[in-house]
């Protein structure tokens, strides 16, 4: 119970922090934080207290993980989300852990960064969720032989690596372009997310005041930053782009985005595996801009498998595949 004195969450045996606490969906809150002797001995704990100040996961709280480098947020059903690097190997790893103090997800956390190669460390991270369901979008400043750059994750809510190995890098990271740092997060309301960092590209240029400049950077939430993929026809890309389905695969609904450059006459058409048509979705004139449109399966009586969609803009052609999975 709540006293005048406050309550020990954990007592004096060995070092802390940091620490972070979030809101818990009853009035109570859950506290996330590391403790240890030494730099090979650090654990990281968590404990959940109801609004009276009564602990909910025994005395001593549930220990996650060994490791550091914590950063945590709700997930929306009960429970939170927590990053994590295990001091024994350093990799970038995440763990869910509901009302209960189950973990959700693998035991020892879902490796989101693998420190390996070009990957020589991590750090500046930062969670947001992606969605209501469990699942966030990690975004950090990776540390490559070329420098620091800024990278993004996205993970469902069951622990699934929903983008690029390693994650999605946001800006391109060219030999005289190697410094991105301190990133900051927010969703884009779409499933994606919207990062700015500060960026030091101009400090290889003796002939500029060698101040950092600010730039900021959209991810879809299928991971596409158009700027950073390679795209074979880049006087196409200039007309228009369509996007990966999310989520992929589906079941029944999915969300297809795409964007056209100037005002003309689109088609966008459903086919099964053998090229039949199944439904236009879209025949119209439309205005420059970016779309998005929800194709339901259900509304087809289609059965498990490989589909396609494609996009007609102009001279522009472009088809993607996507799997119905029932």
């Amino acid at each position: 119970m709540w006293s005048p004195g406050g309550i020990i969450v954990s007592d004096f045996s060995s070092k802390k922090g940091p620490v972070y606490v979030i809101e818990n969906e009853k009035k109570g809150a859950f506290l996330v934080w590391v403790e240890g002797t030494d730099t090979y001995d650090v654990k990281i704990f968590a404990q959940q207290i109801d609004s009276n100040g009564v602990f909910k996961w025994g005395t001593r709280g549930i220990r996650i993980q060994f490791g550091a480098g914590i950063r945590v947020t709700k997930d929306y059903n009960g429970g939170f989300v927590t990053l994590f690097a295990q001091t024994s190997e350093i990799h970038g790893r995440a763990q869910r852990v509901d009302s209960l103090g189950n973990f959700l997800w693998d035991s020892l956390g879902v490796i989101y960064l693998l420190v390996e190669g070009t990957n020589l460390g991590h750090s500046w991270h930062r969670i947001i969720n992606k969605d209501k369901n469990g699942g966030v979008i990690i975004v950090w400043e990776m540390l490559t032989n070329r420098g620091p750059a800024i990278y993004s994750q996205a993970i469902d809510s069951f622990g699934n690596i929903l983008w690029k190995t390693n994650g999605v890098p946001l800006a391109p990271t060219e030999p005289n372009q190697p410094a991105q740092s301190w990133p900051a997060a927010t969703t884009d309301g779409n499933g994606g997310v919207i990062v700015v960092w500060q960026d030091w590209r101009s400090w290889m240029d003796t002939t500029t005041t060698r101040h950092t400049a600010l730039f900021a950077q959209r991810v879809y939430s299928n991971g596409v930053v158009v700027d950073v993929e390679k795209v074979e026809n880049i006087h196409l890309l200039k007309k228009a782009i369509l996007y990966q389905n999310y989520p992929n695969p589906f079941n029944p609904t999915t969300k297809i985005m795409y964007s056209i450059k100037k005002e003309g006459f689109v088609t966008l058409k459903v086919f099964d595996i053998l090229g039949r048509e199944i439904i236009t979705l879209i025949n119209a004139a439309k205005q420059a801009g970016e779309y998005e449109i929800e194709f339901n399966a259900s509304k087809y009586g289609l059965t498990s498998g490989l589909y396609f969609y494609q996009l007609k803009a102009g001279e522009f052609l472009s088809t993607k595949k996507f799997v119905l999975a029932k």
